[in-house]
Order: C-alpha cells, then structure tokens, then sequence
C-alpha cells in the first residue's frame, strides 16, 4: 500500500509544481481542481481504508 501513496504523492507534487511554475496557463484553474479533488478523494476515503498519513513539508 505504501508504494501506491508514494507514487499517487509524486503526482500531486508534480502538480503542484506544475501549477507554481505556469500560473498563467489557461488550464490552471482546471489543473487545480484536479488536484484539490484528488487530495480530498484520498483524505476523505483513502486514508481511512489505510489507517495512516504521511505528512510531506517542502518549501513552496
């Protein structure tokens, strides 16, 4: 289970770098609520079907 957060969380960081580096995109209010709704997905079901989190901190 845990390899399947590690790679769902790289695609979210990649996201979030993707969104930081083209603020000016036109799909990046898409993009972000893509992301939003990938995140909530996984707190509001995946992880209570785990039973843990992982807590990731980074310089924005």
């Amino acid at each position: 289970m845990s390899l399947r957060f590690h790679y769902v969380a790289s695609q979210w960081r990649t996201l979030s770098d993707w969104l930081r580096d083209h603020p000016d995109d036109p799909d990046v209010e898409e993009v972000r609520a893509f992301l939003e709704r990938c995140r909530r997905s996984h707190v509001e079901y995946g992880r209570h079907h785990l039973g843990w989190g992982i807590f990731v901190l980074r310089r924005r």
